[in-house]
């Protein structure tokens, strides 16, 4: 299993100054740790897990590291032209010499449509449109496209794609037909809230279809590679310690989430101490979280994107749970990846 880190800003409970700050020092620190991925995601006018311009933090990133890849997990095309989108996806992937996996997504957040003036029940018909136009854009050939909401003129996007294979996508999948538009447009799904089962089950999903489009068996396996799952990781000393922490970060999140997906912005009046909020949550202590991720993959996870949630100890709690991560949970999944490379390649 791959492990990456998603790394958003917040002003819940710190300044966003200090967040960002916290964002460029773990982006330099998980590429010296031997991770394998720095995520970024995309959200506007919320507190919590935002990130406004992904293109020009990726583009930070890439700058001031040298090894893991940068991804958007993920972009929301509805909310952009395609063609401008599509330039920002081969900006990031040359600046980082080639090191990029783009992201798309409908999106979900009844706000932000609101905000930016895109109907939100257009959002589906819009990605679909997006990504033809996306794909083709950075395929380093000329791109033409006549829709509903687009109309490009045959033209050339510069610069083309670093990568001599092209830049590989992933779609944010919340169930099961998106599961099956992933396979059917070549990209990979990436899962955030489904419990382990539900996953395991739409993987089987994504493989039957990718083999009823006629796919080779080689080809499955590439788009493998990117399959992945996000999760909010919070580790304690102690089960207790762990789940109290986890819901402190819960009930932030919950109430900026519930902000975004009305077009009023309402408050959440839920219990933030339901324990259904940590549900899919990875939590506990350094042997009961490290279980969780290997039972990820042991049912066909290839990668994992850690959420560090930040809970009672602020930003410095959260980088010594990052340090704590990398000295001993990341090196026992990099070697259960390693033995799985092994057994494949006999």
């Amino acid at each position: 299993m791959k492990v990456g880190i998603s790394l958003t800003a917040t002003a819940n409970g710190v300044r966003s100054h200090d967040s960002i700050d916290y964002c460029r020092w773990a982006a330099r620190f998980v590429d010296q740790a031997g991770f394998d991925v720095v995520w970024t995601t995309e959200h506007h006018f919320t507190q919590i897990a935002h990130t406004g311009a992904p293109s020009a933090a990726l583009a930070y990133y890439a700058g001031v590291t040298e090894h893991v890849r940068l991804g958007y997990a993920v972009a929301i095309v509805p909310l952009h032209h395609p063609l401008r989108l599509a330039e920002e996806f081969l900006w990031v992937d040359n600046l980082s010499d080639g090191r990029l996996i783009g992201g798309i997504s409908p999106g979900w957040a009844a706000y932000e449509f609101e905000l930016f003036g895109v109907p939100l029940e257009e959002r589906r018909e819009r990605l679909a449109e997006g990504w033809a136009i996306i794909r083709q854009a950075c395929s380093g050939k000329p791109v033409s496209f006549s829709g509903k909401y687009f109309q490009v003129p045959e033209i050339l996007i510069h610069p083309p794609p670093r990568q001599p294979g092209g830049i590989p996508f992933i779609l944010s999948t919340g169930h099961v037909d998106s599961v099956r538009q992933a396979a059917k447009w070549r990209v990979s799904p990436v899962f955030g809230a489904p419990p382990v089962q539900v996953i395991a089950e739409h993987l089987a999903v994504y493989d039957a279809t990718c083999r009823e489009e006629g796919y080779s068996e080689e080809e499955i396996a590439k788009l493998h590679e990117w399959i992945g799952v996000r999760r909010f990781i919070t580790i304690g000393r102690t089960e207790d310690e762990a789940r109290e922490e986890a819901l402190i970060h819960s009930d932030r999140l919950r109430n900026s989430l519930d902000f975004l997906s009305t077009t009023r912005g309402s408050e959440s009046q839920g219990d933030p101490r339901n324990p259904r909020t940590l549900a899919n949550d990875v939590w506990g202590t350094v042997d009961r979280v490290t279980e969780q991720l290997l039972e990820l993959e042991r049912i066909g996870m290839r990668h994992f994107i850690c959420n560090f949630t930040i809970g009672s100890r602020g930003l410095e709690g959260t980088k010594e749970t990052i340090r704590l991560f990398a000295k001993e949970i990341l090196p026992v999944l990099q070697a259960s990846e390693r033995r799985a490379e092994a057994t494949a390649t006999r």
